[in-house]
């Protein structure tokens, strides 16, 4: 932690942006038990243990666990790991020429490099000087949690064994839900349309770790930020279907998804299929059908060349770029959705239905283009809202355009309250 401040938090930014959960000291929050006690558990309930080694060897503790065994709290950490069976990812900063090599210090620092050295085989050890060149390299080795490979089976391996902590009882904040559309939604049925945020929050990756790893595989030295800021997702994956082949990208999206642990529906997935009859995502997942089969509700799945329309059904789920059930359904480039649009009366149902209906836009960015012509279409009498955890004030010309209200919660808070809050609305009316 203290000559390693800077690296730490590069290597906790970069996991952060591939939607992994970073578990180090600085976020740790004090639980009325020792040092040891946190930090062991914290080990227990994770899948991966990335080692980051620094020219010092670290503190030795003198009493507590660890004591008289002359291990620093780093090298006590890193045993565990093994004893746990985690994956170990070894990352040693480059030595400065002249470094000390004498002190005791130094000798157990290289000695503990060795170590590590003669066991990793250099299979996943890295070095760096850089704390940027450290971010990026961490977020490489990682990115094959995402894809077929050894370091993903052998987190699945972890997930059968591994010892969760305890999660603390969150209680999620009740969010005011706009009386216009609370009341529209009370007089007849309303829209949800969920993007990749509601999925997000459940564990499943964004969409800026598909683009990396397509990237990756083009040969492409870029983030999957640095990818979208300027390029269409639509315009990378018809590049990667031109060089790859389709049946390739599909199969890198299908493992995408195919998580190292298993992925259920959020709260907000289970409020919105108990509370919508219709949900129009982008999303190519199926966490609201594994919701609504959760809760014994009964629905129909619609995409462009999908009339799954069904009879006797609670809701019905229309998924606009298709769903990984069906890869051949999915929509990738500005040629699929061209057809997506032409085939079948998808399309238009959904248009007619935003027309309509009061519609509730969750965990969207509303960037793309399609879902922009269907929204502009929206009669402005008519309640919608727009949900937001961190509002941007560039968002005010989304809301203006399509005349949607502000809503500031996350999609799990907004979709919980809505809930809430008819329910108790049609109870206290009985």
């Amino acid at each position: 932690m203290q000559d390693l401040g800077n690296e730490r938090r590069a290597v906790v930014e970069r996991l952060q942006a591939l939607n992994l959960e970073p578990v180090n000291a600085e976020g740790l929050l004090p639980r009325g038990r020792t040092s040891w006690e946190v930090i062991s558990e914290e080990i227990e309930s994770s899948h991966i243990f990335v080692l980051l080694l620094g020219e010092t060897y670290g503190w030795i503790p003198d009493s507590g666990y660890g004591a008289g065994l002359g291990k620093s709290v780093t090298h006590l950490e890193h045993d565990h790991a093994r004893l746990c069976g985690l994956p170990v990812l070894p990352f040693q900063k480059k030595l400065k020429y002249g470094a000390e090599s004498d002190s005791d210090d130094a000798r157990a620092r290289d000695s503990f490099r060795q170590k590590v050295s003669e066991w990793s085989q250099g299979l996943f050890r890295g070095e760096f000087e850089w704390a940027d060149e450290l971010g990026r390299q961490v977020g490489d080795a990682l990115l094959d949690l995402f894809q077929n490979s050894a370091l993903k089976n052998l987190a699945r391996k972890r997930d059968l064994v591994r010892r969760p902590a305890p999660a603390p009882a969150v209680e999620l904040p009740l969010v005011r839900i706009p009386l216009l559309f609370h009341g529209a939604c009370l007089s007849g049925p309303a829209i949800l349309v969920a993007g990749a945020g509601i999925s997000v929050s459940a564990g499943l990756p964004m969409a800026t770790v598909l683009a990396e790893v397509l990237a990756r595989r083009l040969s492409l030295e870029a983030t999957g930020d640095q990818v979208l800021a300027r390029h269409r997702f639509a315009d990378l994956a018809a590049l990667a279907i031109n060089r790859l082949g389709r049946d390739v990208v599909l199969e890198l999206i299908g493992e995408l998804l195919n998580t190292a642990q298993e992925i259920t529906p959020t709260v907000g997935h289970t409020a919105a299929v108990l509370t919508f009859e219709t949900i129009v995502t982008s999303n190519f997942d199926t966490l609201f059908e594994q919701a609504a089969v959760r809760q014994g509700l009964r629905a129909a799945v619609r995409t462009s060349s999908q009339e799954c329309r069904g009879e006797d059904v609670d809701l019905t789920i229309c998924k606009i770029d298709g769903t990984i059930a069906d890869p051949g359904t999915l929509v990738l480039t500005d040629e699929d959705s061209a057809r997506a649009y032409q085939e079948g009366g998808l399309w238009t149902d959904v248009a007619d239905l935003l027309q309509r209906h009061p519609v509730a836009v969750v965990g969207h960015s509303l960037r793309d283009d399609r879902m922009r012509r269907l929204l502009s279409q929206r009669r402005r009498d008519v309640p919608g809202v727009y949900v937001s955890p961190v509002p941007d004030p560039l968002d005010a010309i989304l809301l203006e355009r399509f005349g949607l209200e502000m809503v500031r919660a996350t999609a799990d808070e907004f979709l919980a309250s809505l809930a809430s809050s008819l329910a108790a609305s049609r109870s206290a009316a009985r």
